[in-house]
């Protein structure tokens, strides 16, 4: 039932990001802090990637704003600690479809996108930042974190902008 359940959210969120490209932008300014003009171009690239092992990755959304900006959202309906693996699976695919490389190809360059995850319930053991270290054999380690955002709740104040509440770091937007 949890899959089912998951799956529904999941269809309703990409849905509800697809309907108004002045709408996404004004979520992801205030989920992300930023400042997008209102007619910015949006994207939604593919979310579906197949694994090195042929395993089926597939993340929730991807919104590009103006070409350059990539978001990455996830929803999940409670905590979940394998979460932030997950994202960090997504972010290398979506970054590996867009990797530069140097002219001689000594470099590879692969650029991550913004993440955040989006929790329909939150708990006392929700945390306010989930990291996933990297380890490197050189000694070296990378933390990689996400932070979550608990119980978004979307709803129109007027025709211009939308309220987006029920979270610690999201704002209005206009």
């Amino acid at each position: 039932m949890k899959r089912e359940t998951q799956h529904i959210f999941d269809l309703i969120l990409k849905r509800l990001l697809r309907l108004s490209n002045g709408a996404v932008i004004q979520f992801i300014n205030g989920l992300f802090g930023t400042d997008h003009p209102l007619d910015s171009t949006v994207e939604y690239p593919n979310t579906e990637y197949v694994s090195r092992k042929l395993r089926r990755l597939m993340s929730d959304i991807v919104v590009v704003i103006n070409g350059v900006n990539v978001y990455h959202l996830e929803a999940e309906i409670k905590d979940d600690e394998s979460i932030v693996i997950r994202i960090f699976e997504y972010g290398f695919a979506q970054g590996l479809s867009t990797k530069t490389a140097s002219e001689g190809g000594e470099r590879i360059t692969i650029k991550f996108p913004n993440a955040r995850i989006i929790y329909w319930e939150t708990t006392k053991r929700t945390p306010d930042e989930v990291v996933l270290t990297l380890e490197f054999p050189d000694g070296g380690s990378y933390d990689y974190a996400v932070t979550p955002t608990e119980e978004v709740t979307i709803m129109p104040s007027r025709p211009s902008s939308f309220w987006i509440t029920g979270s610690r770091n999201l704002k209005r937007k206009d």
